[in-house]
């Protein structure tokens, strides 16, 4: 069975590593449990600003264990933190948390019903703040028509709520089209460019060239634009195929760092076809890229890895930590989120739920192998 937190079997089975417990090192590590802190209580932990006061996996629970540890309950901290709730606030309503800009304004939970039940806060309804906030609606918008809503880039032109419904609703507001706005909004369509063709729409750099919802109908629409292909642009667009660069093998590619080396959607057929290409193995490289790192490590050993980057990529798997275990940085890998591995538990965990609920059912169509073998790691 594989472990179903690799951070902390690793702690377990590897404690004499150079892992790192200082500031921002583990504490902030979003693998890190509560079981693991009462089981290492010799440890330096830290409590406060960057550390598990702005861990994601902080809950109550922790806190009422820890009552009297060193926690920061403003921005950036505990007033931001993923796991804020209602209840937490109402637990400890005399703490100093920050209703503002980096703070609750900004937070992912927030709700319509926190910004009703405490409407005297100091809420930040601009740039950064709620007109920046993934949860705002529409709805928002229409309960509070009068406050300082930004409607600029990382505003609400920048927001991945945004739709074409707010833009049609509100012609007029102070709208920014351009590279770090309505550009790069990842919600933009080739509708919204057929219905505003005159805005100051910014085809190149860092703008609808790196825009995640870049399609090639899109490109081929509009063959004429200033479009970007390089570091800055296609190149580094997550959407970005094989397919892309076959039609249009003439443009000015970048291959290399923070390029298509750095491209998400990179695999280990891209370089055998392009194999005199100026591919960067290193630093913000292939080494850094999630995508097929471990396979490229094995098929070219000897180029210009860098370890520091590949113990701190997300796609780092036990086999491999063990295989290269006197490559490994433990020091960086304190900061690996173990991303691919976290994807994987839950995907075989989701087939196991799957077997016996068939199972219960009589309904059983697949072997028990093919819920509990993997060959992911």
């Amino acid at each position: 069975m594989k472990p179903k937190n690799l951070l902390t079997y690793l702690l377990e089975k590897y404690p004499d590593k150079d892992w790192s417990f200082e500031p921002d090192g583990i504490s902030s590590n979003p693998n890190l449990t509560l079981e693991f802190i009462e089981k290492s209580s010799d440890k330096n932990w830290y409590w406060n600003l960057n550390n598990i006061s702005s861990n994601p996996n902080l809950t109550l629970e922790w806190i009422e264990k820890y009552p009297d540890k060193d926690w920061y309950w403003g921005e950036s901290a505990i007033s931001s933190n993923q796991n804020l709730t209602l209840e937490l606030i109402e637990k400890y309503p005399n703490n100093d948390w920050d209703w503002g800009q980096n703070g609750i304004s900004f937070n992912p939970n927030l709700t319509l019903e926190l910004i009703e039940k405490y409407p005297d806060k100091d809420w930040y309804w601009g740039q950064y703040g709620i007109s920046s906030n993934s949860n705002l609606t529409l709805e928002w918008i229409e309960k509070y028509p009068d406050k300082d809503w930004y409607w600029g880039y990382d505003g609400i032109s920048s927001n991945p709520n945004l739709t074409l419904e707010w833009i049609e609703k509100y012609p007029n507001k102070d709208w920014d089209w351009g590279k770090f706005g309505i550009s790069r909004n990842p919600n933009l369509t080739l509708k919204w460019i057929e219905k505003y063709p005159n805005k100051d729409w910014q085809w190149g750099f860092r703008g609808i060239s790196r825009n995640p919802n870049l399609t090639l109908e899109l490109i081929e629409k509009y063959p004429d634009k200033d479009w970007d292909w390089g570091q800055f642009g296609i190149s580094r667009n997550p959407n970005l195929t094989l397919e892309w660069i076959e039609k249009y093998s003439d443009k000015d590619w970048y291959w290399g760092q923070y390029g298509i080396s750095s491209n998400l959607n990179l695999t280990l057929e891209w370089i055998e076809k392009y194999r005199d290409k100026l591919w960067h193995w290193g630093q913000a490289g292939i080494s850094s890229n999630p995508n097929i790192i471990l396979e490229l490590i094995e098929k070219y050993p000897d180029k210009e890895w860098n370890w520091n980057n590949i113990s701190r990529n997300p796609s780092i798997t036990l086999k491999f930590i063990e295989k290269n275990i006197n490559k490994i940085n433990f020091y960086i890998l304190s900061y690996n989120k173990f991303t691919y591995h976290n994807k994987m538990i839950k995907r075989i965990s989701l087939k196991i739920k799957l077997f016996y609920y068939l199972s219960l059912k009589k309904q059983v169509i697949y072997d028990i192998n093919r819920f509990l073998v993997t060959t992911f790691f």
